[in-house]
């Protein structure tokens, strides 16, 4: 009746795991996992050319690295998804989002590597259809891990906190996560937890009377697990220990070498080949230069074997760190996961204590010795992960994860530890199962999720009026988050479009001072890469956010500092613009607003205190006719078309002398659309008269309305210009500084 209630319970473990698992497979982007785009590329291959990949140094496949991984996963996940049209793969392949912000945790924007259509839900098809097909053979050997750790831990500490252990391990969220991703991690997890049951099993009582059983077994295992993933290898020294355990325990009879060599002969049997197939190949039993040589090695070697940051990165990621390593929880979280492991450590040492007391330090019982075996096999791991970590950056929790069994022994041993242990496993069991339940739904999916469509411009946005081909752009906010270092601006841009676009542009924010100082940048595809323009919907208006960082003025040697927030729009292949256009006219750059930047305070200002003005360049005479070029520097928009007079008056009138009319810009483009914060280049000329005085004039001019003939301020009482002073001697006339 115990062992009945046992396996209910294990079965109510594994279906919920199975389905939380499920579930964070389902919520999370294709390709948004670890290396998932090059696993699975190497699953496709097979599909398509049902051969291996041949892997080669540097390599463009889209495999990538994982062209030299041993095969077994994949050759899994292609029996699995071999039924599925997959011929937009590599059109899928291509979609990745090059501002994705890959290994950077906390960054509000551009988490996914790929660019995905918000609007394409399920059901999927194609290749999109057969990554949720491989990962769903990817939770099942999670489920298949869970039996072998129950299994492996039942003989060593009883049903009851095998349970216990199981349901610690089943919940820890990025044990789920993982195990929803198409990543050959779950085939060495499974295939690990197997061995070690078997391992376990070997040093019972039980198993003494079928020896080459259990030997024939366990080379099995490691052969599939050799299959599996190059880690492994560590399995094999370890079924040595437990080997020379057994021999040592129940004598030379029950354990004779013929055993072991039953195991290794068993284990060469089944995965040699793999091996063969490389020294054939590349020359090398492991295939590890080629390896080296498809990865991001370090720049330089570590002063320490393995730096804080990393340790943190490890300790997070264990426990859980989503995406591409970049999507993580809220602090406090993480520091409740610090206190959970204190918990545990604390736990450890109050047994290890009792143990040191008592003096029970012997492991010839076979319960201690299985322990033994689980306590040995992080160890290996860990000396692996070393050695990893030494050549290129590896500091992810999940590269434990093979050492289930284990983590799952000690963390219940440890929880057993303090009083009343069943409600205290409870209380920490119950916690990760909520936290698991609540992570897709409240954290990554809402990650992923673009910006819903709104059906016309907020309130409290600022209308525009600026195209950018059919992409137009209706509106923005903007907010200054003034707290902190850094400071933030947060800008919403509002975008509309009557027309499918063609290809995906890249929009840059840039806040500038005087002489183009940076004090702020952020290059992405709209909403943080989640609303790429590929797949801009003509329903909606679209809200496209983002966060610049401000950098302070004395950083840039600057006291105070007035900046503009401009907007660019470019093609990030080709480096091609996209100009904004105002009623048909091109206008570059685009300036949104302005910034009052200062130590100590941040503020979006007007523009500028001015409408316009005219700034001379060069004035020239030739024959009694002086020919002007001159700036036209718009601090405001002007909102209508207006003419321009060009007025020589004596020097401290107004009384024109010689005039002359003129259209700014020829019209091209028109008063109207002139851009605040830009300046236009224009020229005129005007006949300068010979029958005047002997004197000093000014050359001026300045806008004005043809209805109502009324001039434009520039700023208040100014409505004119002076473009060149001039003098007339009677004979000649003559620029005068």
């Amino acid at each position: 009746m115990r062992t009945l209630r046992a396996h209910k319970a294990l079965t109510a473990i594994v279906a919920s795991f199975v389905l939380l698992s499920t579930l964070y497979s389902v919520v999370t982007p294709p390709f948004e996992a670890p290396d998932e785009l090059w696993h699975y590329a190497f699953v496709q291959h097979l599909v398509v050319n049902r051969s291996l990949p041949v892997s080669a140094p540097q390599t463009t496949e889209m495999w990538r690295q994982q062209g030299g991984q041993p095969p077994l996963y994949y050759l899994l996940a292609a029996f699995v998804t071999a039924p599925v049209p997959q011929r937009d793969f590599a059109a899928l392949f291509r979609q990745t989002n090059p501002h994705a912000a890959i290994g950077v945790p906390g960054t509000p924007a551009n988490l996914n590597m790929m660019t995905h259509d918000p609007r394409g839900g399920w059901p999927a098809s194609g290749a999109l259809l057969a990554v949720h097909a491989a990962r769903l053979l990817s939770v099942f050997l999670g489920a298949v891990t869970l039996t072998a750790l129950f299994a492996t831990l039942r003989p060593l500490i009883g049903d009851e906190r095998a349970l216990w252990g199981t349901a610690f391990w089943a919940f820890i969220p990025q044990v789920l996560y993982i195990s929803g991703m198409v990543t050959n991690d779950v085939m060495i997890n499974a295939s690990a937890a197997l061995v070690l049951w078997r391992l376990v099993d070997y040093l019972q009582p039980r198993s003494v009377d079928r020896p080459g059983r259990n030997a024939l077994i366990i080379g099995m295992l490691i052969g599939i697990a050799l299959l599996s993933k190059i880690s492994a290898l560590w399995l094999i020294p370890l079924a040595l220990v437990a080997w020379r355990m057994r021999r040592k325990q129940y004598g030379a009879a029950a354990a004779p070498l013929t055993q072991l060599l039953l195991i290794l002969g068993m284990a060469l049997l089944i995965s040699g080949w793999w091996f063969v197939r490389n020294v054939v190949l590349y020359g090398d039993l492991f295939a590890t230069h080629l390896w080296l040589q498809n990865i991001d090695l370090r720049d330089s070697p570590l002063p320490y074997l393995v730096d804080r940051a990393e340790l943190i990165g490890l300790e997070r990621s264990f426990w859980g760190l989503f995406g591409w390593f970049n999507l993580p929880y809220p602090n406090v979280i993480y520091t409740l996961f610090r206190m959970l492991s204190v918990i545990l450590l604390l736990g450890l040492i109050r047994v290890g204590w009792g143990y040191l007391r008592r003096g029970r330090w012997s492991v010839a019982s076979p319960r201690r010795a299985g322990m033994l075996i689980l306590a040995l096999w992080p160890l290996m791991l860990g000396l692996s992960w070393l050695a990893f970590m030494w050549v290129a950056p590896a500091g992810q929790g999940r590269y434990f994860q093979p050492a289930a069994p284990s983590i799952a022994l000690f963390a219940v041993i440890a929880l057993s530890a303090w009083p009343r242990w069943r409600l205290v496993s409870a209380s920490v069991v119950g916690a990760l199962f909520l936290l698991a339940l609540l992570t897709p739904l409240l954290l990554i999916r809402p990650a992923y999720a673009a910006s819903p469509l709104l059906t016309q411009l907020p309130a409290n946005a600022t209308a525009s009026r600026v195209t950018y081909g059919t992409m137009a752009l209706e509106g923005y906010t903007a907010e200054i988050n003034a707290e902190g270092d850094p400071r933030y601006l947060d800008l919403t841009l509002y975008w509309r479009t009557n027309a499918p676009l063609p290809s995906n542009r890249s929009l840059s924010v840039k806040i500038l001072g005087e002489n183009w100082i940076n004090f702020g940048q952020v290059d992405s595809y709209p909403d943080g890469g989640r609303w790429p323009t590929l797949y801009w919907p003509s329903d909606g208006l679209l809200t496209d956010r983002y966060r610049v960082p401000i950098i302070a003025p004395e950083a840039a040697g600057e006291v105070q500092a007035v900046a503009r927030v401009t907007l660019d729009i470019y093609d990030y292949d080709t480096g091609e613009p996209f100009l904004a256009d105002v009623n048909g006219y091109p206008v570059d750059p685009l300036n949104l607003f302005f910034l009052n930047i200062e130590p100590q305070r941040i503020e979006i200002v007007p523009p500028f205190a001015y409408s316009v003005r005219a700034l001379p360049i060069v004035a020239k005479v030739r024959d009694h006719t002086i020919a002007v070029q001159f700036q036209w520097d718009v601090g405001q928009m002007l909102g209508r078309d207006y003419q321009a007079f060009l007025h020589l008056v004596a020097l401290g009138d107004e009384l024109p002398l010689a005039f002359g009319d003129f259209t700014p810009m020829d019209g091209d483009p028109p008063t109207s659309t002139w851009w605040f914060g830009t300046t236009y280049w224009d020229q005129a000329e005007l006949s300068l008269p010979t029958d005047l005085p002997v004197g000093r004039y000014e050359l001026i001019t300045g806008l004005y309305a043809l209805d109502s003939l009324q001039r434009v301020e520039g700023e208040p009482g100014v409505t004119r210009w002076t473009l060149a002073n001039l003098s007339w001697d009677g004979r000649r006339w003559q620029v005068t500084p």
